[in-house]
């Protein structure tokens, strides 16, 4: 909570700050683009913007992207990182993945969702279980068998580049269940550095990122065609294994942030040449000497 009470400074972008909090606020428009070339502050404002998200009441996450640790072509990669930042306020204190999936099921949610249900308040130090559901390491499965086989049962967490759907429904039912059982307004994630989707090195990767983005796109903006089977979605889905729709439940009330520095990869996107933008400018000459004001003062304290 005092984090959240120490907000860094953003000097000379109160109409961006505003455009962000009515994008917040809006439930029709999912997704937004921070837009802004190297060393305008885009890294920053998204920083800002996760604090006061949380601040106003989401449940936030964020990654930072990077094409050979974490690229938008491998979604299993990049929902372990959500997944592993996410955070919540609860009774004014920050609180984890862990003890957010601990409490919705201690209130009798996710116990119909397809991976979550296998996750058993009685199991609270199984890191085994806890790594498979939060997507760490290659393998879809626990490679160490208990003594009844149960994790041979469990459904797959793969981490090919078709396997979209299995990770926009886990991070779907997350947002559902933080605004329905946990009185928050649903859930932020922030993709920083996002214009590293042009580095792959085979087209079918970059196919792959586009698919991913196009899936939480559609997604953040209550897409219910993503509720059914996603064969009927025209999207890359995972064939192998259970059928996993998109989206757990509508509305999902999911909020995605691109940060983005202006290149040709932006223009590959289809269905973000729509999407809301808010394109940083260089800060002014009043912005500038209240930052002069501010080192001064922070210096003489000092």
């Amino acid at each position: 909570e005092a984090a959240i009470g120490r907000l860094d400074p953003i000097i000379g972008r109160d109409n961006e700050i505003d455009d962000l909090l009515e994008w917040l606020n809006r439930s029709e428009i999912g997704t937004n683009i921070i837009l802004g070339q190297y060393g305008s502050g885009k890294t920053h404002m998204a920083h800002y913007l996760y604090w006061r998200a949380l601040k106003e009441g989401y449940a936030v996450a964020n990654v930072e992207l990077d094409p050979s640790e974490i690229p938008l072509n491998n979604p299993k990669k990049v929902y372990n990182r959500l997944v592993h930042n996410f955070q919540y306020m609860h009774d004014g204190k920050l609180k984890g993945f862990r003890d957010f999936v601990r409490s919705a099921l201690n209130q009798g949610a996710l116990k119909d969702h397809l991976y979550f249900k296998h996750v058993k308040i009685s199991d609270r130090n199984n890191e085994i279980l806890w790594d498979w559901i939060e997507g760490a390491g290659q393998a879809s499965r626990p490679m160490k068998l208990n003594r009844d086989n149960s994790y041979a049962q469990l459904p797959p967490m793969p981490s090919t580049g078709t396997s979209a759907n299995i990770y926009c429904n886990l991070l779907s039912s997350i947002s559902w269940t933080a605004k329905n059982n946990f009185g928050l307004k649903g859930f932020l994630i922030i993709l920083d550095e996002a214009e590293v989707i042009d580095m792959t090195r085979y087209g079918y990767q970059l196919n792959n990122a586009k698919n991913f983005i196009n899936s939480l796109v559609r997604l953040s903006n209550n897409d219910s065609e993503l509720l059914s089977s996603p064969d009927s979605t025209g999207l890359v889905y995972l064939r192998n294994g259970p059928i996993v729709p998109f989206m757990y439940k509508n509305p999902p009330n999911l909020k995605v942030a691109f940060v983005f520095t202006p290149n040709e990869a932006l223009d590959k996107i289809d269905c973000l040449k729509e999407t809301s933008k808010l394109e940083l400018q260089p800060i002014g000459e009043e912005g500038l000497e209240e930052v002069l004001r501010n080192v001064q003062s922070v210096y003489n304290k000092a």
